[in-house]
C-alpha cells in the first residue's frame, strides 16, 4: 500500500542549514521540483507544506503560499508562526487573510513551557485561531505534550497536532512518553508519524524497529483515524529515501491494512480540507 497524503514536507527558496535536501540545489524552484517527483515516484497524489522560516529564508511563508496557490491539486499549506514572537498576531492576520494556510506550525525549543502560550497575553490569538478552526501542528516533545491540557481543552475548535509522534527516543521509557498517550483523551488531538531518523539509536537500522512501540501505542491509544503519515522530505533524504519514510511502516505487524490506510492518505485527507 503506497501513502497518498504526504502530512510534513518542507521546501525553501534558499538552502537550508546544512541539510543536502537532496540535489543540495539552491534554485528557488529546484526543491519543489525535487518534491513533485518524489511524490510523483511514490503514487502521493497531496502534501502539506510547512513554511519553516529561518535566517536564510525569513519570507518562507510567502515562498510557500506562493508554491501552493501554483499547484492546489498538489499542496496545502501550515504556515510557520513563532508562538513566542511579537508580531504573532500579525502572522495569524496573513494565515487567516493572505496565505492559502490551513494552519499554523510552531517548533517549541527543548526546554519550552507550554504554559507560556496560554496567558492573557495569547488570549486573542487563539480565540482567532479556534474560531477560525486552524490546525495547529506542534513539534514538541513528552514532557511539554504533558503541559498541553489546559490549551486543548480550552480551544476545542482548533485541530492540534502533534508532529513527529511527539519526538519519543528509542531508549525513552512507557512512562516519560505517557502524556503523549493520554492527550488521545481529546478527540481534536492529532499526531504525525513522521521522522524516524531523528529518534532511532542507529539510522541506517532500516526499518528502525526499536521506534515500533510508539507506534503501536499511539494507534492503540488514538486509532489510526487520528494517525497521519509524514515523510519530512526534503532533510530526510540526508538520512533515508523517500519511500523508507513509510515503507517502514508495513514492516510493524500489530498494525493492519486498514489501519495502514487512514495513516498513509485518509486520515489527512480527512484533517486537511479547506476552511
Amino acid at each position: 500500500m503506497n501513502p497518498t497524503f504526504d502530512a510534513h514536507t518542507h521546501v525553501w527558496e534558499h538552502q537550508w542549514q546544512d541539510f543536502v535536501v537532496g540535489t543540495g540545489g539552491r534554485g528557488n524552484r529546484s526543491q519543489s521540483d525535487l518534491l513533485l517527483a518524489l511524490m510523483d515516484r511514490n503514487g502521493v497524489e497531496r502534501a502539506c507544506v510547512i513554511g519553516g522560516c529561518d535566517e536564510t529564508n525569513h519570507r518562507n511563508n510567502d515562498f510557500v503560499a506562493e508554491l501552493c496557490r501554483e499547484r492546489p491539486d498538489r499542496f496545502v499549506m501550515l504556515s510557520e508562526i513563532s508562538l513566542t514572537a511579537a508580531n504573532r498576531e500579525e502572522l495569524l492576520a496573513r494565515t487567516l487573510n493572505d496565505w492559502p494556510a490551513l494552519g499554523l506550525r510552531y517548533f517549541a525549543a527543548p526546554d519550552e513551557r507550554p504554559d507560556a502560550w496560554s496567558g492573557p497575553e495569547h488570549t486573542s490569538f487563539w480565540e482567532k485561531a479556534d474560531a477560525a478552526k486552524l490546525i495547529v501542528a506542534l513539534n514538541l516533545g513528552p514532557n511539554q505534550a504533558a503541559r498541553l491540557t489546559p490549551l486543548v481543552r480550552d480551544y476545542p475548535n482548533i485541530r492540534w497536532l502533534l508532529d513527529h509522534m511527539a519526538r519519543p527516543r528509542y531508549d525513552m521509557d512507557d512512562a516519560a512518553y505517557q502524556p503523549v498517550l493520554d492527550l488521545a483523551g481529546f478527540p481534536n488531538v492529532f499526531v504525525k508519524i513522521s521522522a524516524w531518523y531523528a529518534f532511532t539509536a542507529d539510522v541506517a537500522e532500516y526499518p528502525y524497529d526499536d521506534l515500533a512501540r510508539f507506534v503501536v501505542a499511539l494507534r492503540d491509544a488514538y486509532g489510526a483515524r487520528r494517525l497521519l503519515w509524514g515523510s519530512d522530505a526534503l532533510p530526510v533524504l540526508d538520512f533515508s529515501s523517500y519511500t523508507q519514510t513509510y515503507t517502514c511502516l508495513r514492516h510493524i505487524p500489530a498494525l493492519s491494512e486498514d489501519d495502514l490506510g487512514w495513516i498513509l492518505g485518509k486520515t489527512a485527507d480527512s484533517l486537511f480540507q479547506p476552511r
